[in-house]
Parts: C-alpha cells; structure tokens; sequence
C-alpha cells in the first residue's frame, strides 16, 4: 500500500473517530476509559486481536461483494466449536 493511501485512510479513521465524539458528546472520562481498554490490551499482547474482532468479518464481507464464489467466513481466534 502506497504512503499516500495510508495517509488519506488514517485520516479518514481519525476523523471518523472524531465524528462519532462529536455525535455521543463523549466525554473526557469516557475518552480516557477507551484509552486504558487499549493499553490493557497492549500490555496483555493482545492489541492484533482487537482489530480482528471488530472489523475484520465486515472488512471480508466488504471485500466479498467484488469477488466471484462463496461468501468468506472468518472463525478467527474466537471461534470455538
């Protein structure tokens, strides 16, 4: 991925998250518990996982749409039969 494509997506995440304060009148409380939830996962290891559980079954669903076959289906690490 090219620099400039990582540039223009970061910013568009930052100024998602930006939004999405704006919308819920988060307040600094609030900000700081998000923050902490993060470095505790980071202290843990854990911090690869976190994108895994919230956005990588929409990103594949996403990227699905343009791709011929059967629908992908990410188990991931927190699947247990």
């Amino acid at each position: 991925m090219s620099q400039d494509r990582v540039a223009a997506i970061t910013q568009d995440l930052i100024n998602a998250v930006i939004d999405v304060v704006a919308k819920h009148n988060i307040t600094h409380a609030e900000y700081r518990s998000a923050i902490d939830f993060l470095g505790e996962a980071i202290e843990k290891g854990e911090q690869s996982l976190l994108p895994d559980a919230f956005l990588e079954s929409d990103i594949v669903a996403h990227n699905a749409k343009n791709e011929r076959g059967t629908h992908s289906q990410v188990l991931g690490p927190f699947y247990l039969p």
